[in-house]
């Protein structure tokens, strides 16, 4: 009878779990509805809100530094913090991770439309380096649109 083999102490290179240990989302103005608060409460999902740290008004460059030093992940609605000049650079410096998606749908359904997308994001934040700009498509997929390098895609083509 052959005598059997020593099983390997060497760790498995195979693929890893690509989520981020630390998720906590940084619900911008727009996305802070009751609705998206109750949702997130419910699934259990860790999230900041905006109005908690700065005012409706305040300018983004202000308030982006600190998302990035705390590592929070930004949900918005704006989709043209690319093309601001002191934004991008903002989210660039402070390595920001963001996602933006369109903001015409009720409450109720931006509530089930960003559980939903949950576990996409993390797997993105995981994959991806910050900072980064990832667009959430209705159909569910994410599309990078910034990356550490600088745009990588256009929003409108990901529409």
């Amino acid at each position: 009878m052959a005598a059997r083999k020593a099983k390997s102490k060497k760790r498995s290179s195979g693929k890893s779990d690509a989520r981020p240990r630390k998720f906590t989302a940084y619900l911008e103005a727009a996305v802070g509805c009751t609705e998206v608060i109750e949702a997130f409460g419910r699934e259990k999902i860790k999230y900041k809100l905006h109005r908690d740290y700065a005012n409706a008004h305040t300018l983004d460059p202000t308030w982006l530094p600190l998302i990035g030093k705390e590592k929070w992940v930004l949900l918005t609605t704006d989709d043209s913090m690319q093309h601001r000049g002191a934004e991008a650079a903002a989210i660039k410096a402070y390595k920001v991770r963001s996602f933006v998606f369109r903001s015409h749908m009720t409450g109720v359904d931006m509530a089930k439309f960003l559980v939903k997308m949950m576990p996409g994001m993390r797997r993105f934040c995981g994959l991806h380096e910050a900072p980064f700009i990832g667009y959430l498509q209705p159909n569910g997929k994410i599309k990078p649109i910034m990356d550490k390098n600088g745009l990588v895609g256009r929003l409108r083509d990901a529409i």
